[in-house]
């Protein structure tokens, strides 16, 4: 039988995996538009609740896709009100 966990490299924490995916989850102060994978992975929730909230108006993005396709990007600071928002509801 095939021992498979050596193989296997799993990182210790979710950040270490979040930064393997996705190498500016750190948000640098020259990024102005985020993913919604990685406002997913910082929110810890699967991509399709990012985009109910911001089809529900609950978060800003901005549709970079053009007229057929959505393709939504997040304003770091349209992200920073969403979790002040979240956190005052939840004091």
């Amino acid at each position: 039988m095939v021992n498979w966990a050596p193989m296997i490299a799993l990182p210790s924490d979710d950040t270490r995996a979040a930064a393997t995916r996705f190498p500016s989850l750190a948000f640098p102060k020259d990024r102005t538009l985020l993913y919604v994978g990685e406002v997913a992975m910082k929110l810890r929730v699967i991509e399709q609740h990012v985009l109910d909230l911001i089809e529900e108006g609950q978060l800003q993005a901005v549709n970079v896709g053009g007229n057929d396709r959505k393709f939504w990007r997040i304003p770091v600071e349209a992200y920073d009100a969403f979790l002040e928002r979240r956190h005052s509801f939840n004091v």
